[in-house]
């Protein structure tokens, strides 16, 4: 599954997404930290996927093998986490199997943001980040490196913030939704990693699949904040969301818009 190439995208469009991948029984593997473990793995069950979470390398190959797309966390980056996320993103490489980077805090550790650098241009399918993790890959790599990524079409760059924008080829997708209290919830950011992984593995198309999950995930954090009080009941009530979320939820809420690199630049 290799398209990338940019389509319409507007709310009907995520909206039938999302209808794809509740037809679908998705598997995705995470490599993340265990702060986000439990989290992830719920957010994916909420989504219908099912998540796997090992960090055994001797056994990466198989579990690689097994599932449909593989999550990539550089939260506490231990040795055995690294030496699991070299078996598997080479395997994903072989196997030409849809992968996500999540290059956590990149930009507190010049080795930690080297390491990054070097899965990224291996061929991540999506680069998932905020915005001081993008600059700090951007300054590392170079100018000439970053595009070449980004604007031949080889990976999408996701960049999560008060808007989150995709960065596709020449076309820039927008949303603006989601909730204060999403950032209020350890482990948000790396669970839609995992959520994503579900939409990469349901979606043809590359570019739909990540502007889907992302703007499914912040509409469903959008709804689940109008329900709650603050952060404590927020992390049920969100997954609870994610799991009854319905098409008519999607069509009526989410705010997504496209744009060209002239009016929104790569960073």
């Amino acid at each position: 599954m290799n398209n990338i190439i940019p389509t319409i995208l507007d709310s009907h469009a995520v909206a039938c997404v999302l209808q794809n991948v509740r037809q679908r029984s998705v598997k995705v593997h995470c490599l993340t930290n265990p702060v986000a473990q439990n989290v992830t793995a719920n957010i994916i069950l909420a989504a219908g996927g099912t998540p796997s979470m090992t960090s055994a390398a001797r056994e990466m190959n198989a579990f690689v093998d097994s599932v449909d797309v593989v999550a990539m966390n550089l939260g506490m980056w231990e040795e055995h986490r690294e030496a699991a996320i070299n078996v598997a993103s080479a395997r994903c490489v072989e196997t030409a199997k849809r992968w996500i980077l999540d290059p956590v805090k990149v930009e507190r550790s010049e080795q930690r943001c080297a390491y990054a650098a070097r899965l990224l241009e291996q061929g991540a399918s999506v680069l998932r980040c905020n915005l001081p993790e993008a600059m700090a890959l951007k300054h590392y790599l170079g100018l000439d490196r970053w595009q070449a990524l980004f604007l031949s079409g080889k990976s999408v760059l996701c960049i999560t913030g008060a808007q989150d924008r995709i960065y596709c080829g020449g076309t820039v997708y927008t949303i603006d939704n989601g909730s204060l209290l999403m950032d209020r919830v350890t482990a948000m950011g790396c669970a839609l990693s995992g959520y994503m992984g579900v939409f990469l593995a349901a979606e043809e198309n590359l570019a739909q699949a990540v502007v889907a999950a992302v703007g499914c995930y912040n509409v469903a954090g959008e709804i689940a904040a109008e329900q709650v009080n603050g952060p404590g009941s927020f992390s049920g009530a969100f997954i609870d969301q994610l799991y009854s979320l319905t098409l008519d939820d999607v069509m009526a809420r989410l705010k997504v818009a496209s744009h060209s690199l002239t009016d929104l630049p790569l960073p």
